[in-house]
């Protein structure tokens, strides 16, 4: 379980939804954000229900299968990769003051649309897929219950969730003062998405590699 709930801060720790849902409440739109979060909710969950069911086909009663500790190692290569890439990629150049293509479209959500956004953003993207794999991979390894497997698939979404609900509990405790501290916040997220992203994939890479290592 422990490692499983590690992967999820790394879902957590994502700067694009959470730059979105700030920018959605910094415009002054709760239920957008609310519709968004349970969007992302549902994919996070779902993501890592499926992958379970498809991983613990796998027999893990034993001992770790070689196929999972080199999966483990492979995907902490990925990550440790990712995140080089990323940091070597962080002074590409972007029109001064042009925000990311993707930001000019919220002004154009609906409830519906947000809660879709807030799906796609985590069910479709490639690093929450891999760090729910390498989930469902170690909660494959563990050879828990169904119980058991259960709260930890409702505890994984839950911590990969507080990155989108920080900002919401701020905004709904005070909507007038929180907005520009949200908007401060989205613009600093922005600013050093790649540095955020660089330690995280470090950081989840070289726990993904030690433990396909020690498995071996």
């Amino acid at each position: 379980m422990n490692s499983a709930l590690v992967l999820a801060v790394g879902v957590a720790v994502s700067p694009i939804p959470v730059a979105v849902v700030t920018l959605i409440l910094s415009g002054g739109r709760p239920r957008l954000g609310s519709a968004f979060a349970l969007g992302w909710i549902a994919g996070v969950t779902g993501s890592l229900a499926v992958l379970v069911a498809l991983v613990s086909v796998a027999d893990t009663s034993d001992e770790t299968p070689l196929w999972i500790s080199l999966a483990e190692l492979g995907l902490g290569l990925v990550f440790l990769g990712l995140a080089a890439h990323v940091w070597r990629s962080r002074h590409r150049p972007r029109p001064a003051g042009a925000p990311p293509r993707w930001l000019t479209a919220l002004d154009r959500l609906t409830p519906m649309r947000s809660a879709g956004l807030g799906l796609l953003l985590s069910a479709a993207n490639p690093k929450n897929l891999a760090l729910a794999l390498a989930a469902a991979i170690s909660i494959a390894a563990a050879n828990e219950s169904s119980a058991a497997t259960a709260v930890t698939v409702i505890l994984f979404a839950s911590v990969g969730t507080v990155g989108v609900a920080v900002p919401l509990a701020v905004s709904a405790a005070a909507p007038e003062r929180s907005r520009s501290a949200l908007s401060t916040f989205r613009d600093w997220l922005l600013h050093h998405d790649a540095a955020v992203l660089t330690v995280l994939g470090i950081v989840v890479g070289a726990k993904l590699c030690y433990d396909g290592v020690t498995a071996l």
